[in-house]
């Protein structure tokens, strides 16, 4: 996650449609200077889907997970006929689909991001992702349709595939296995030696990356580089409160600078990028008071509980303690899992730009108990 993998698919779209004319986009880049790039420019239709923008619509309808792939067959369906009315004769999309390109001439090119998003959330359904699967072979391992249809297929994901041999699941749809936890490396889906040069490449130690999988599941390889979450669990207190004081700082105007909402803002900000894994809760009635900021992680997360208080003109240790005091931690008793306090305090009457910032930073059981 957080690589740009949907960025390279939106920019594979603008390449490929014939929809468009992107060649603007694209002619002052080195891809100008390969002899095939007007070859392939804006010369083909383009499908394209966001596989976890129709589970969660289905999601929010009421819809079972099972269903997604006809919802996806259907809004294709009526997307093709929007623009080819005369193609309304067919109620099959590879029929309908291999019509457009006989009359059209043109191939198709695949590009869905976050396919692997109904495996993500069908782990417990394997009628659910029976369908789905059915539905990718459909496309692309059927023999009268695939070659006379589809030029390519592009897909982003963030699941590591078991390989058979040289052939992945991805590439023949035959088997598909997410891998479990073992050991670091093969978990993470790489050889130690392409860890190695990941850690060079975006100056992260190996033990650091290592150590951090090793406490908590693999959830994705991007966030790894994210220095917020990272000094919060590793409790690099004064890391965490030059993180948010910077943050204080550069998106908050003076006038609003010393407003609880304004720094609950800021706090949102920080952890924006752990949106994925978090439910986020503000004023969460907790104990015996209300959490100011409350993140908790979704059923397929192995990360901490992160309770945070954020205070002014008083201390970061003032903020654990009312944490504690008003006993918090005693909401998410039968979450199972650790919980990190995070108190933030910083000196509301300095002046401008000197605004220091604290951090205090514990983790406890759910008795409240340090560990």
């Amino acid at each position: 996650r957080r690589f740009g993998k949907s960025y390279a698919a939106q920019m594979l779209c603008a390449y490929y449609d014939k929809s468009c004319d992107s060649e603007t986009l694209f002619d002052s880049y080195a891809i100008a200077d390969d002899p095939t790039y007007k070859i392939h420019l804006n010369q083909y239709h383009v499908v394209n889907l966001d596989i976890s923008g129709f589970v969660s619509e289905a999601k929010a309808r009421g819809v079972s997970l099972k269903d997604v792939p006809i919802m996806i067959n259907d809004a294709l369906l009526a997307d093709v006929v929007s623009l080819y009315p005369e193609l309304d004769r067919y109620s099959s999309l590879n029929e309908c689909l291999l019509a457009l390109v006989l009359q059209t001439g043109t191939k198709i090119i695949f590009i869905i991001d976050e396919w692997d998003a109904m495996i993500r959330e069908t782990q417990q359904d394997p009628e659910a992702q029976d369908r789905y699967f059915n539905l990718l072979r459909g496309w692309f391992k059927n023999n009268n349709f695939t070659p006379a249809a589809i030029a390519s297929a592009y897909m982003t994901g963030i699941l590591p595939i078991k390989k058979d041999g040289s052939q992945s699941a991805i590439s023949d749809f035959q088997e598909y296995t997410m891998i479990k936890p073992r050991k670091f490396c093969e978990y993470v889906g790489f050889t130690e030696m392409e860890v190695r040069k990941l850690c060079e490449m975006y100056n992260v130690s190996f033990e650091t990356m290592k150590q951090w999988y090793d406490g908590y599941s693999f959830k994705d390889v991007g966030s790894v580089y994210n220095p917020m979450f990272l000094d919060t669990i590793h409790k690099n207190e004064e890391a965490v409160a030059a993180h948010i004081e910077k943050i204080h700082e550069e998106v908050t105007s003076p006038l609003h600078y010393n407003k609880e909402d304004s720094l609950r803002s800021v706090i949102k900000l920080a952890y924006y990028t752990y949106r994925d894994h978090y439910l986020q809760w503000e004023e969460l009635p907790a104990g015996s008071g209300y959490a100011d900021v409350v993140y908790l992680p979704k059923r397929d997360s192995d990360w901490p509980i992160l309770v945070i208080e954020l205070k002014w003109n008083l201390s970061a240790d003032g903020a654990i303690d009312q944490i504690l005091r008003q006993n918090y931690p005693d909401a998410f008793r039968y979450y199972g899992c650790e919980i990190l306090l995070v108190g933030i305090n910083y000196d509301k009457d300095a002046p401008a730009g000197k605004r220091k910032h604290t951090c205090k930073i514990i983790r406890v059981d759910k008795q409240n108990a340090e560990i």
